[in-house]
Parts: structure tokens; sequence; C-alpha cells
């Protein structure tokens, strides 16, 4: 049973800091900051940066997911955060090398995600309908 937290924390579990630091043949590169992870995590690719915050959502259990992803593969796939929990939020005010941005998971709804992106250095915010919606806001700003 999931542990009850208020608004704010809800708030904080969904929000990530993006901090690409590469951008080249629209594949990018970077960190992945959240609040209760003392750590980023790094991602090589859209994709890498797609399984982790997955997988974060998934620890966290929120947002809830309301469609099971499926797989070629039986099984669960291997997971690739074994950070710790933190019980208290980290402040993370870390930078990208090329552009940085705070995007907020609102929804997995319809096999996708629905949220808010916030191009933190041109201080500008789009909502997303799905995670190619938010593929393409990202490119948007680095291209």
């Amino acid at each position: 049973m999931p542990i009850a937290v208020s608004k704010r924390v809800l708030n904080e579990m969904c929000s990530t800091r993006l901090c690409v630091d590469r951008y080249q043949n629209g594949e990018l590169s970077g960190r992945i900051y959240n609040n209760f992870f003392a750590e980023p995590m790094e991602f090589q690719s859209v994709i890498q940066m797609a399984q982790l915050l997955e997988e974060l959502f998934d620890r966290f259990e929120y947002p809830q997911q309301v469609i099971e992803t499926r797989s070629f593969r039986e099984g669960k796939r291997e997971k690739n955060i074994d950070q710790v929990i933190l019980s208290q939020p980290v402040p993370q005010e870390k930078r990208g090398e090329l552009a940085t941005f705070h995007v907020k998971v609102i929804f997995r709804q319809h096999a996708t995600w629905q949220g808010s992106v916030l191009w933190i250095d041109e201080n500008k915010e789009e909502n997303f309908r799905s995670f190619l919606e938010l593929c393409a806001l990202l490119d948007s700003a680095l291209a």
C-alpha cells in the first residue's frame, strides 16, 4: 500500500531537472536530477532517458501507470536505478552544458505521459500530451 504523502511531496516526486550536456543528430545526453535522489542519473539517448524516468515513476508509484507495459521478452527488465529514495527532498540546482529543463509528468495515461516542461534557460513553459510531444519540445529548444 502506498505511503500517504502531502500534495507538495507528490509534486516534487513527479518533477525532475533534465540537464542536457550534448545534442548531436537529434540525440541528446545528459543527467536527470530528482529531489529525492542524492545522485544524478546519466543518460546517453532519448530512449535511455525515458527508461530512467519510467523506472523513477515506478519506484515512487506516482504518477501511477494506467496501462501495464508490454515487452517482447518475458520477465521484468533489469532496473538501472539502484539509489535509495530519500525521505526529505534535496534541492538540486544543477545546470546542463547546453540546456536545462524542469520536466513535470502529472499523468501516465494512454500508454504515454502528460505534463509540462519548463525551459529554464529561456523561462518558457509548455504542456505536453505525450512523450513524443515532449521530445519534439526538447528538440525545438535544442535545434
